[in-house]
C-alpha cells in the first residue's frame, strides 16, 4: 500500500478531529449524540467505545462544507446587490 493510501485509512479520535474543527474534544463527544448532522460521518470500530473518524471522509466532508459555505456567500452577496436597486426603484414612485 503506498504513504497516500495508508494516509487515507488512518482513524482520528475526537480530539483529533476538535483540532481540525476548533472545537473541543468534549463538544466533539457531545455533538456525536446531540448534533450528528454538524460532524462528518463516524467510522464505527467493533469493540472500541469512543467515535473515530476516517481521514479520508474528513477530508470529502470538510471540502463539501466549503464548497456550500461559498454558494451560500455569493447567493447572499446577490441579494444585497439586488436589494439597493429595488429600493431605489421603490423610492422613484
Amino acid at each position: 500500500m503506498e504513504d497516500r493510501e495508508l494516509q487515507d485509512l488512518k482513524l482520528l479520535t475526537a480530539e483529533d478531529l476538535g483540532q481540525l474543527l476548533g472545537r473541543s474534544p468534549k463538544s466533539i463527544k457531545m455533538y456525536v449524540t446531540s448534533r450528528p448532522h454538524t460532524l462528518p460521518p463516524r467510522f464505527i470500530v467493533p469493540g472500541v467505545r469512543s467515535p473515530r473518524w476516517r481521514q479520508e471522509d474528513v477530508r470529502k466532508w470538510m471540502q463539501e462544507v466549503a464548497e456550500q459555505s461559498a454558494e451560500e456567500t455569493a447567493r447572499s452577496q446577490r441579494k444585497t446587490q439586488l436589494v439597493p436597486g429595488l429600493l431605489r426603484l421603490a423610492r422613484k414612485d
